[in-house]
């Protein structure tokens, strides 16, 4: 099971936006490019959290560390899931 990284998680995660049903997909990045994907005091990730309308759940820095590829969760309706990739 995933660490929850922040309360932002929560309570910026709104699905008013959607009617759809929320799925959740698993997406595997290099652990290198989890800065990239965070952006500087998290910018870029709550960036996309709010334009797509989904929660994004990162693996903790020690469950990372030493790993080659990181999983990222994006929870969703599926367009907003398929928008945030």
């Amino acid at each position: 099971s995933w660490p929850n990284r922040s309360n932002y998680e929560n309570s910026q995660y709104n699905n008013d936006r959607s009617s759809s049903a929320n799925t959740t997909d698993t997406i595997s990045i290099e652990s290198k490019q989890m800065s990239a994907l965070i952006g500087r005091g998290g910018s870029t990730i709550n960036n996309i959290r709010t334009k797509c309308n989904v929660k994004i759940i990162t693996p903790s820095r020690e469950d990372s560390q030493g790993q080659r590829y990181s999983d990222i969760k994006i929870i969703g309706s599926e367009k907003d899931i398929e928008q945030a990739k």
